[in-house]
């Protein structure tokens, strides 16, 4: 069944209340004969009515809105559907049946000569005007979900909650069910006790107060069966996105059915989760230019402290770069220097060091800062062995081949967080960083490829293979400084 036809029906259900109203009217009051007229008088007329109001005025915005074209006029036209339709209605039935009141006693000569209260007749028609809303009003907020949850499905569309409220629609809901029965239970005793339709009308007191009450137990019956399916739907609905995000699916989205305080409790909640998953995207962008390890010590430590640590300090240079990279351009040089750093990376990061910074062709790593690692010298010494194996033999792009340096030094270093207010970076200071870096240099007197401190050899528990180099100068240091080279 197409969404049109389905409205077209919701709107057919005054015709079908007000067929079996008349005739438990007119079969109370004994005027069976009568059914046919009153089906003319108000059913048809109410069939006549609504269904060109329905095909013509209530449905063609939602229907442009399902063809794509999302305006703000079809969306707040879609948000007010059930309280708009359902005030059609209301209009609609009272209208029909003050005309049905005042052409019905032309039908029965006894009643030709009363004259309706017009208090009895505005009553009467309120009444049948709140049952036909009650149902009109749930049919069509079940329909409006159906139209926004198929909107979101099929285009994505989510229509902003506005200008609905729990409280307004079960104090609404109360009224029909309760104060307006009551009113016309009221009149009924006081027109049919002791006013002027006490001996014409064709049925008693208890007729028509039984009547009232059919009436009153319909809406009941029908805020019973909707109301909590009104308000459930969209929680269960907002419930399973939020199990979803839970569970770390942050495009989740719930789509938003309602227009009250639930509709923008879950607009709030789809905020949230864009929120997330900006923040989300931020933190994994963040982690390709800062390790994670850091982002994490950064955060605990609120930026603020500056810790001494024992830590063995990486230093990594590229022999003749300059010389090797000048026949390219600056993008070709970009290109295969990330490539190179890439391969150098990765067995930093295997073996539990912390990139702090790429200065050129050169980096600058740290081993149990800011994460503990008890064999930091260990596995800076892995960690640079398997860079030279990956290197050896290794052909870049466009040609390119390069040779490594690097120097290894453990000892107390500063680590925190430097800089200002708005721009912090987090780094290991101190002369023990100095002497990885001189040491670096200084592969080139020694002809090798991996130099490292006394330090970090004393350090080490793994069986390596270290060449004592004997004792060196080291700008910045009074005294000479014992190296050794690492055999791979």
């Amino acid at each position: 069944m197409t969404l049109k036809a389905r409205f077209t029906l919701i709107m057919l259900i005054p015709v079908f209340l007000d067929v079996v109203i008349n005739n438990i009217v007119l079969l109370v009051s004994g005027l069976t004969e009568y059914v046919s007229y009153a089906f003319l008088t108000s059913s048809l007329l109410l069939a006549v009515i609504l269904v060109p109001l329905a095909r013509l005025y209530l449905f063609p915005p939602v229907r442009r809105l399902l063809d794509g074209n999302d305006t703000p006029k079809s969306r707040a036209h879609l948000n007010r559907l059930p309280a708009l339709t359902t005030l059609v209605v209301s209009i609609t039935v009272s209208l029909v049946y003050i005309l049905n009141l005042i052409v019905l006693p032309a039908l029965e000569d006894s009643w030709s000569n009363i004259a309706w209260p017009w208090d009895f007749v505005a009553v009467v028609a309120a009444e049948f005007a709140a049952v036909n809303a009650v149902f009109i009003y749930f049919l069509t907020t079940d329909f409006s979900t159906l139209v926004k949850r198929q909107l979101f499905e099929t285009q994505g569309i989510l229509i902003p909650a506005k200008g609905g409220s729990i409280r307004l629609k079960i104090g609404v809901v109360l009224v029909a069910a309760s104060a307006l029965p009551l009113v016309a239970i009221a009149q009924d005793y006081f027109l049919l006790d002791t006013g002027d339709l006490s001996e014409t009308f064709l049925i008693s007191t208890e007729q028509a107060v039984a009547i009232d009450i059919i009436f009153a137990l319909v809406i009941l019956a029908v805020a019973v069966a909707f109301l909590p399916r009104g308000f459930s739907r969209p929680i269960d609905i907002l419930v399973k996105a939020v199990a979803q995000v839970a569970a770390g699916n942050l495009q989740a989205k719930a789509p938003i059915t309602s227009n009250d305080e639930i509709g923008q409790l879950t607009s709030q909640f789809n905020d949230m989760v864009d929120g997330l998953r900006e923040r989300d995207h931020i933190r994994e962008t963040f982690g390709k230019f800062v390790n994670e390890d850091v982002a994490k010590r950064v955060l605990v430590d609120r930026g603020t402290a500056a810790d001494v640590q024992t830590a063995t300090i990486m230093f990594t240079d590229i022999e003749r770069f300059t010389s090797i990279v000048e026949k390219l351009s600056p993008a070709e040089t970009i290109e295969v220097l990330n490539e190179y750093l890439g391969v150098v990376v990765e067995p930093i990061r295997k073996h539990h060091g912390v990139v702090l910074n790429f200065i050129g062709d050169a980096l600058f790593a740290v081993f149990n800062v800011p994460v503990e690692d008890p064999e930091h010298a260990d596995n800076a010494i892995k960690a640079a062995i398997e860079i030279e194996e990956r290197l050896k033999g290794r052909i870049f792009k466009y040609g390119v081949a390069f040779d490594t340096r690097i120097g290894i030094n453990t000892g107390e270093v500063v680590a925190g967080t430097i800089g200002t207010a708005d721009r912090l970076g987090y780094t290991v200071l101190g002369d023990e960083v100095n002497l990885a870096a001189r040491l670096e240099q200084l592969n080139k007197d020694f002809g090798c490829k991996i130099l490292v401190s006394a330090a970090t050899r004393d350090a080490t528990r793994g069986a390596f293979v270290f060449e004592d180099k004997g004792e060196t100068s080291v700008r910045g240091r009074e005294r000479p400084v014992r190296v050794y080279s690492v055999s791979f």
